[in-house]
This record gives C-alpha cells, sequence and structure tokens, in this order.
C-alpha cells in the first residue's frame, strides 16, 4: 500500500498543475474567432482608407504637374510665335 501513496500524490501534482495550465490558458487565450475577425476588418478598413487618400493625393499632384507643364509650354509657345511674327 505504501508504494501506491505516492503515486496519488503524483496524481494530485499533475491534476492540480492540469487544473492550473487550463485555468491559465482560458484566463490569456487570444480573442474568440468573431472578434479577431471584427478586429482583422476595423485595420483593413482603416489601410483601405489611407491607401485610398494616399491615391487621391497622388492624382492630385500629378493633375497639378500636368496643368504646371501644361502652362509652361503654351507660355514657350507663345513666346516663340511672338518671336516668330516679330
Amino acid at each position: 500500500m505504501s508504494r501506491f501513496k505516492g503515486f496519488s500524490k503524483a496524481c494530485i501534482v499533475a491534476a492540480l498543475a492540469v487544473s492550473i495550465g487550463t485555468l491559465l490558458g482560458v484566463m490569456i487565450a487570444p480573442a474568440p474567432g468573431v472578434e479577431t475577425r471584427q478586429g482583422l476588418s476595423t485595420v483593413f478598413q482603416h489601410r483601405k482608407q489611407q491607401v485610398v487618400s494616399t491615391v487621391e493625393r497622388g492624382q492630385d499632384a500629378v493633375k497639378h504637374a500636368f496643368s504646371y507643364v501644361r502652362d509652361y509650354v503654351k507660355t514657350g509657345k507663345d513666346k516663340i510665335a511672338d518671336l516668330v511674327g516679330s
């Protein structure tokens, strides 16, 4: 009977360790799937808005550059026409 006494203590310690491990695992577990998907969706929506904003700023910069070049070319053509016409 004495050899089973140590075995039962080991079983109790093992059961206690498993219980504590399970409790800690549940306490620090990641968010459930629904919460994770909602969090990712929020992040992706934010990133999408940042990309859209960046693209819009880029489009505005390109439009401004084309306008500047167009005005510069027109000014050059007008100067050439004045020189040729004189």
